[in-house]
């Protein structure tokens, strides 16, 4: 008799994730988080900061190039930090407004 085994395949974690900022006008700028990650893996974040005006949890979808964006809207300089799961694995990732 012959055994026969499945290989199974183990998530490795994403790259770490890059904030950036950039100002859209009218005292607000947009923060955003960009993960690669496996393709269909679901990333979901929430930032705090002093004047988070879009919703504070931001969720996304990798497609089939692995990339996710995540956008927040905010009015108010200060420090910002992110934090959040991309599948299973804790992500996290500071941006200062000025």
């Amino acid at each position: 008799m012959r055994e026969s085994h499945l290989a199974t395949p183990i998530a490795s974690a994403p790259a770490s994730p890059v904030m950036s900022v950039a100002s859209i006008g009218s005292g607000q700028s947009q923060i955003y988080l960009d993960i690669m990650v496996a393709a269909g893996t679901s990333v979901i974040a929430t930032l705090s900061g002093p004047g988070v005006v879009s919703s504070a949890q931001q969720t996304g979808l990798a497609g089939s190039d692995g990339r996710v964006r995540l956008t927040w809207t905010v009015n108010t300089s200060g420090s910002y930090v992110a934090t959040g799961t991309a599948g299973n694995f804790p992500i996290s990732g500071s941006a200062s407004v000025q």
